[in-house]
């Protein structure tokens, strides 16, 4: 029983942690709409009221919006840029260098204790756009809630650490 319930607790916290490292607008703004590069863009999500496009290819994208979007996102692989958001624009695809040891280039250094020192050299790989986000100015809070009556929604990030304080809260009480 302890055994599942120690499996649950670390599948809810890498679900948790996944969802809390995904890519989002940032704080302040709100996603108008959500663009994924499949073969072609293809749009994912709208929000309504909002008319969006996005044209070309994974190297280089041509995207539009009305209303203007106040910040545009993109993805290439793992990384994601910024851009400034406006009516129309065209994000280009980058590189992301680094440096690595060239295991055939080194050199004797070092006394009394001669060693070997690696000289590096710089890689870089040219990133496909995989993602665009057109993001929007999120809405002011009105000291009056809305009328609809909606239910409150919650972060996956809550909702895992409900659930683990709940599940040991009833191991503590059941050893008890």
């Amino acid at each position: 029983m302890r055994k599942i319930l120690s499996y649950l607790i670390v599948a809810l916290l890498l679900v948790t942690v996944a969802s809390a490292c995904s890519f989002k607008c940032g704080t302040g703004y709100i996603e108008v709409a959500k663009w994924e590069y499949h073969d072609g863009w293809e749009k994912e999500s709208e929000r309504s009221g909002s008319n969006t496009d996005v044209s070309g290819d994974a190297q280089s994208a041509d995207w539009e919006s009305d209303p203007a979007a106040l910040k545009v996102v993109a993805k290439a692989g793992t990384d994601i840029k910024t851009f400034s958001g406006g009516t129309s624009g065209t994000i280009d695809a980058w590189e992301q260098c680094w440096k690595e040891k060239n295991k055939d280039s080194w050199h004797w250094s070092g006394f009394p204790l001669p060693h070997k020192v690696y000289d590096y050299r710089t890689v870089c790989v040219d990133k496909d756009l995989s993602a665009i986000l057109l993001c929007g100015k999120m809405p002011s809070i009105t000291s009056t809630p809305p009328t609809t009556g909606g239910v409150p929604e919650f972060s996956t990030l809550t909702l895992g650490a409900a659930i683990i304080v709940g599940t040991l809260g009833m191991l503590y009480l059941r050893k008890r």
